[in-house]
């Protein structure tokens, strides 16, 4: 399918744990910042939010790029959805996608799957939330999902690590809301993002705000930071 590449892995992808993070690009490799940030992450996230915590997770990633004085860093909205091997699979030899009722078939009897959020799709499953969204950070460019391991479901071969490091340039109009950003793991599942520029309703919610909560998590995150880097300077580009 058009606009997706391969996922490098930064670290194996085996069953549980999940992988601390991976890194999805062409040629460009993210900074030592956003690489000790989501080493960092996996590390603490875990620990304290739930997997359902992009709201959180994304306010607490931008308050880190922050204090290395990357104040250009941003949140955006996103649908997001991921379909497994099988469901791609089924879709290429259809040549469009399902009906309604096809899909509630393929998923009744052909191993389907796909784990959504906030696009209706009817061979969807979605966790609960208390905001019926996702949101993700732009940092330098890149897309930053603090909370993509919510969707993994390994018994049905979409696994997802705690952090993923998705490059825009690779779907260069992404940003403008005129392209998906797309992706697809070592087992074979297909995700996609979409970006919502209308939508910042993320930013009503007690999980996108300066409390004790968020600011206690940004400071064990800076702080393994820190260690990761060797010192606490700031990055030197914000571009």
């Amino acid at each position: 399918m058009d606009g997706q590449v391969q996922a490098v892995t930064a670290a194996q992808v085996q069953g549980e744990p999940l992988a601390p993070y991976v890194v999805v690009a062409n040629k460009r490799e993210p900074s030592p910042i956003l690489v000790a940030y989501a080493e960092a992450a996996a590390e603490v996230y875990p620990l304290v939010f739930i997997r359902a915590r992009c709201v959180n997770s994304t306010w607490v990633c931008l308050e880190i790029m922050r204090r290395y004085g990357l104040v250009s860093a941003r949140a955006l909205s996103v649908e997001f959805a991921v379909m497994n091997r099988r469901c791609v699979e089924e879709i290429e030899a259809l040549g469009r996608m399902p009906t309604n009722e096809e899909a509630l078939e393929w998923l009744a009897n052909r191993g389907v799957h796909m784990v959504q959020i906030d696009t209706g799709n009817v061979l969807a499953t979605t966790d609960p939330n208390a905001w019926p969204g996702h949101v993700v950070a732009i940092v330098q460019g890149w897309l930053v999902d603090s909370a993509i391991s919510q969707v993994s479901r390994p018994e049905k071969q979409i696994i997802m690590p705690e952090i993923l490091l998705a490059d825009t340039q690779v779907a260069p109009k992404f940003l403008r809301g005129k392209e998906p950003l797309m992706m697809t793991t070592d087992e074979g599942a297909l995700a996609r993002y979409n970006a919502r520029l209308a939508d910042r309703s993320y930013e009503a919610g007690r999980g996108f705000r300066s409390h004790e909560g968020n600011q206690e998590v940004a400071d064990a995150i800076h702080r393994r930071m820190q260690d990761l880097l060797g010192h606490p300077g700031k990055e030197r580009s914000d571009g």
